[in-house]
C-alpha cells in the first residue's frame, strides 16, 4: 500500500507546483492516456525502486524501501536552455530535502536533487531530474 501512497503524495506535489506556472504546465504519468502537447513544455516522472532491507533491531520491524524519483522536464527545442533548466530546478527544488508521513503511517524522505541534461528527444530538450528517496514501513 505504500507505494501507492507514495505515489499519490509525489502526484499531488508536483502537479500542485506544475499547475501555478504560467501557462500550466502539463504532468503525464507512467501508464495514463493522454496527448502530450507538440510545442509547449510538459514533465513526466517515473518511480525507480531499488532494494529493499529490515530498517531496525527489536520486535517492532520496519522495512527501508529506497529508490530514485526522476523526473524528466520536456522543452521545446531551439528556444534555449534557460527555461527547461529553470523549471528542472524548481521541480527538484520542490523534493529537496523534503520529508511527509503517508497516509498509511510511512514516512517518505527524499535527499538532493540533481540535474543531468539528456539532450533532445523529438522536438524537445530534455532534462532528468533524479531524487534519491527512502521510505519506511512498519510492519504491524
Amino acid at each position: 500500500m505504500s507505494e501507492s501512497s507514495m505515489r499519490s503524495a509525489i502526484e499531488s506535489r508536483l502537479s500542485g507546483y506544475l499547475s501555478t506556472q504560467q501557462p500550466p504546465v502539463s504532468l503525464f504519468f507512467e501508464n495514463t492516456k493522454g496527448t502530450k502537447p507538440e510545442k509547449a513544455p510538459y514533465v513526466e516522472f517515473t518511480i525507480l525502486e531499488g532494494n529493499s532491507r529490515r530498517a531496525n533491531l527489536g520486535g517492532s520491524r520496519t522495512v527501508r524501501h529506497v529508490g530514485v524519483l526522476q523526473i524528466d522536464v520536456m522543452w521545446p527545442k531551439d528556444t534555449g536552455m534557460g527555461g527547461v533548466e529553470r523549471l528542472a530546478s524548481k521541480c527538484g527544488s520542490w523534493f529537496d530535502e523534503w520529508s511527509v508521513k503517508l497516509d498509511d503511517d510511512a514516512s517518505l524522505n527524499f535527499k538532493t536533487p540533481r540535474q543531468t541534461t539528456l539532450g533532445i528527444a523529438g522536438e524537445f530538450q530534455r532534462i532528468a531530474v533524479s531524487i534519491p528517496y527512502w521510505r519506511d514501513e512498519k510492519s504491524k
